[in-house]
């Protein structure tokens, strides 16, 4: 019989490697945590797939392809997964792949969270607009929603309408908590780089968990320029991407 101690050590130490990767930002740290945490259980899907998303913001594509890989041969049914392997494929710029694995996601688990959020994503830099909003129109109402839907609304000409859902998520921001980095996500569709920059830098700030996407996220390809954005980079420990 295996040591179920270790599968449970296995867990722990892949949940603190993540801790440290999207609340510390300590990419050293958080990599040796995921590989004892191979180490320990080698068989363990959802370490495998955690360790290939460090690998992939690291900039390792192939080496994370590789983890993401096994992660999927260990439990290729898992809606869950599906779904986490869609998301992997979005950051990796494979959007009709990431649009096939959310499709997958959502046939075993209609209410998959990530799944109809990567299509939405997905579809909006392949140029297929209607198709965005349509995906997105199923994600759980959140301000990570709002942002999304906004952005592909001014990607599709639709700024005024993208700038009403601004404002509402500005006015929202002063009643409950918004994420900065979605507000920010609207500022880059319309193309005020300062503004996203600094609403970015707010999301920095509080060590917001999506930081750690800001390099790999299309949305904010306008702003690889910016000195502000460069220097948001230095501090979250990516400084070695070049634009």
């Amino acid at each position: 019989m295996y040591p179920v101690w270790k599968l449970f050590k296995a867990d722990a130490h892949a949940t603190l490697a993540l801790a440290r990767l999207h609340s510390q930002w300590k990419w050293d740290e958080a990599e040796a945590g995921f590989r004892r945490a191979v180490q320990l259980e080698p068989n363990n899907p959802g370490v495998r797939h955690g360790f290939a998303h460090l690998l992939l913001w690291a900039g390792r594509g192939k080496e994370s392809a590789e983890q993401c890989n096994l992660a999927q041969e260990l439990d290729p049914f898992d809606a869950d997964l599906l779904g986490c392997r869609a998301w992997h494929d979005l950051w990796a710029g494979e959007y009709d792949r990431a649009i096939e694995y959310a499709h997958r996601a959502l046939a075993f688990d209609a209410k998959q969270f990530f799944a109809p959020l990567v299509m939405g994503w997905a579809y909006e830099q392949k140029g297929m607009f209607q198709e965005a909003i349509a995906a997105l129109q199923q994600v759980i109402p959140s301000s990570l929603r709002t942002a999304s839907v906004a952005h592909v609304l001014a990607r599709s000409g639709k700024t005024q309408a993208a700038g009403d859902l601004l404002t509402q998520l500005l006015d929202d921001s002063k009643k409950k908590y918004v994420s900065p980095y979605n507000i920010a996500v609207i500022y880059a569709a319309l193309g005020d780089a300062s503004s996203a920059a600094s609403w970015l830098y707010k999301a920095f700030e509080e060590h917001t968990g999506l930081m750690v996407y800001v390099f790999l996220d299309p949305r904010f390809r306008p702003l690889r320029d910016n000195a502000q954005f460069r220097a948001i980079l230095r501090g979250i420990g990516l400084s070695n991407r070049s634009a």
